[in-house]
């Protein structure tokens, strides 16, 4: 016996086929919450107009509507959805922020993850601030993973040598090992719902680089990260220069940044929220 269902939505694809999931909960008589993640501004801004009139109609759909973030949050209340939105931010395992780390080294290590979407993740910036990092004499090593090959070609053209290390496709397990030996790292998207990657790497104690995208501001709110402007490699090289110079200030960040992710970003923090909502929906459904 269901009492209620919850739903996992993303953007694009993903959320279309979400809403086939909560429109059959509703069709079968269960309270429904439907969860919100990917870039979903993106999604929506992409769309037509007649396809936008939908997706805020999907948003109506069930019981609660989750957000990610009070961005998100605002940003379905602007297409109607003001009411029965639960906020609800993801979170890391506790063991993450629990893990030892050795303090920063010299030559500073940067950590970059492209995955399949690089172009949004910000790759052809961070690339660029690389390159400009190199031409500055900044001393600073890079490890960027799940590196498409093509991009991985085009990387091991420009000559960077020794300073940048390239891995194609990793497992988590791989990409949380890498943040444990690294100290910044990189999130230069172009446009971000809230990114688990940031609050693993910030949770395992690793300084941060940003764009303000989604979710992003009100992750690094409490610290432990430096922010710059979308699309900006000038920006990004001069971030990157300044912490190379100065290890003890990325050291610091590492610090801010471990501490704000225990505080709000584990299961213990984000989940009451969820696990009260659950109750009022099953006591309402069985009164």
């Amino acid at each position: 016996h269901v009492d209620l269902v919850q739903v996992q939505a993303s953007d694009y694809l993903a959320f279309w086929e979400a809403a086939l999931y909560v429109r059959m909960a509703r069709a079968l008589g269960r309270p429904v919450l439907l969860r919100i993640g990917g870039a979903f501004d993106l999604f929506y801004g992409s769309s037509s107009r007649r396809m936008r009139r939908w997706i805020a109609a999907v948003l109506r759909w069930p019981d609660v509507l989750i957000a990610q973030s009070d961005q998100a949050r605002r940003y379905f209340a602007d297409l109607g959805r003001g009411a029965d939105v639960l906020l609800l931010p993801n979170w890391v395992d506790a063991s993450i922020v629990a893990a030892a780390r050795a303090g920063c080294a010299r030559p500073l290590r940067f950590l970059f993850i492209a995955g399949t979407e690089a172009v949004r993740k910000g790759a052809p910036e961070v690339i660029d601030a690389i390159g400009r990092a190199r031409s500055a004499g900044v001393v600073a090593r890079f490890h960027l993973l799940a590196v498409p090959e093509v991009l991985a070609a085009r990387i091991r053209a420009l000559g960077f040598g020794e300073m940048v290390e390239i891995e194609g496709t990793v497992s988590h397990l791989r990409v949380l090992e890498a943040m444990r030996r690294a100290d910044v790292f990189i999130l230069a998207s172009r446009g971000e719902g809230f990114p688990n990657s940031l609050i693993e790497a910030m949770g395992s104690g690793m300084a941060a680089v940003v764009t303000p995208v989604g979710a992003v501001p009100e992750i690094i709110a409490d610290g432990g990260a430096l922010a710059v402007p979308i699309g900006d490699a000038g920006a990004l090289a001069q971030t990157i220069a300044k912490l190379a110079a100065d290890p003890a200030l990325a050291a610091s960040l590492g610090v801010q940044a471990r501490r704000n992710v225990a505080a709000r970003f584990v299961a213990a923090a984000a989940l009451a929220p969820l696990a009260d909502t659950y109750r009022r929906m099953t006591a309402s459904r069985r009164t």
